[in-house]
């Protein structure tokens, strides 16, 4: 799950939205689907909110950054 989000995080970092959003919604749902450590899912949650933020989706990001 880390490696996906850090994946996205790259997508991210490059402008590339959509994939960013695709691997850490795949790193979210490895995350739910185990007891995952809760800073890594804090960095998931983290990382999606500064991904809808970039895209001025601020509604969006707010809601992943309050998780």
């Amino acid at each position: 799950a880390v490696t996906y989000s850090d994946i996205g995080d790259v997508h991210r970092l490059m402008g590339d939205y959509e994939r960013a959003l695709a691997f850490h919604q795949k790193a979210l749902n490895i995350q739910e689907n185990v007891k995952c450590n809760p800073l890594e899912c804090a960095t998931t949650y983290m990382n999606l909110g500064e991904t809808y933020r970039e895209m001025k989706d601020y509604t969006t990001a707010l809601t992943y950054y309050q998780k």
